[in-house]
């Protein structure tokens, strides 16, 4: 055989965030030392949160986003979870590395 052709079709696929309300948010820079800047498409009126957790799950950050840098400075360095989210739901969840 010269290449091998495969049709996969994925149904109902709950792994996947449907991201229908923000189609790109950028975090940036991972790692980082001591802001991040967060940027999305911000074409509603809905309140965007960040939340912070540290490894052991708890949460060390939680504060409104508006396209401003986030300081992080007063974070310990290590691996942090991240979700940003509406009210409505979350749009995106990650991991950031703080320096």
């Amino acid at each position: 055989l010269d290449s091998l052709t495969q049709i996969i079709t994925v149904q109902n696929c709950a792994a996947l965030p449907h991201l229908s309300i923000h189609d790109q948010l950028f975090i940036y820079p991972n790692p980082a030392h001591d802001k991040i800047s967060i940027h999305f498409n911000d074409d509603t009126n809905k309140a965007v949160l960040l939340n912070l957790y540290d490894v052991s799950g708890k949460n060390v950050l939680q504060l409104p986003l508006d396209n401003r840098p986030v300081t992080i400075s007063q974070l310990s360095p290590g691996i942090y979870m991240y979700t940003v989210s509406t009210p409505t739901g979350t749009l995106a969840r990650g991991k950031l590395v703080k320096q």
